[in-house]
């Protein structure tokens, strides 16, 4: 399992392609995946996920869940 980080905040990165993308979700509460035909794409998207969630946590007025540094890809 590969980990990804971005501003703190933690994603994996899914073994097996979806429908030939490669894909993963944010390790936080809520359903935020991401998504790309590259990894390129993949790691684009995953950052634009990190936006949405924060986004979404200012707008609940919730703090964001975020990590100190797992054994991830900071991107």
């Amino acid at each position: 399992m590969k980990v990804l980080q971005y501003k703190g905040v933690s994603g994996i990165v899914k073994e097996k392609r979806v429908e030939g993308k490669f894909s993963g979700c944010l390790l936080v509460d809520g359903g935020f995946a991401f998504y790309g035909d590259t990894i390129e794409e993949m790691i684009e998207d995953f950052k634009g996920a990190v936006e949405a969630y924060f986004e979404a946590c200012e707008a609940m007025d919730i703090e964001p869940e975020l990590v100190e540094r797992l054994d991830g890809k900071e991107v």
